[in-house]
């Protein structure tokens, strides 16, 4: 653990974080699904989930840009109040935390937002493929006014 050092303010910050949303679970599951829920201890799941994005991005102060907003990516998912799938199956166990910090941002936001996502980028390669054909269409009139 010794090459981990770091201050324990960022990782005390990382932890309260998803606390702040871990335990939000409870509330925001299925009668089925409450005694699941309970067997699981969110003060747990925060402190393995912020030691293993410990040692697999490095600490947060020494951090990159990069690795500074990964850890800012995931806490602000894990307690954003209209995404409880995350948060639910992290708790549960269903996306383990090596997952988790490999995954892109688009993957862990809620569902409508993901949805928005698609939208924007399914709007944009049309407009790339529109600009495409276009410039086909006139590379190819060049062509026969070459003739």
């Amino acid at each position: 653990m010794s090459q981990f050092k770091c201050c324990g303010y960022y990782r005390y910050k990382i932890r309260k974080n998803f606390l702040a949303g871990l335990p939000k679970v409870a509330g925001e599951v299925e009668e089925s699904m409450k005694e699941r829920v309970r067997a699981c201890d969110p003060v747990e799941v925060a402190a393995w989930v912020e030691l293993l994005m410990l040692k697999k991005l490095g600490p947060f102060n020494y951090g990159t840009k990069e690795v500074k907003l990964k850890y800012r990516s995931i806490c602000f998912n894990v307690r954003d109040s209209n995404n409880p799938d995350l948060r639910r199956k992290i708790l549960l166990g269903e996306v383990e935390p090596e997952k988790l910090v490999r995954m892109i941002p688009e993957v862990m936001a809620r569902h409508k937002l993901r949805h928005e996502i698609g939208q924007i980028r399914e709007r944009r390669l049309a407009k790339i493929r529109d600009k495409d054909d276009e410039e086909e269409e006139e590379e190819k009139s060049e062509c026969d006014d070459a003739q």
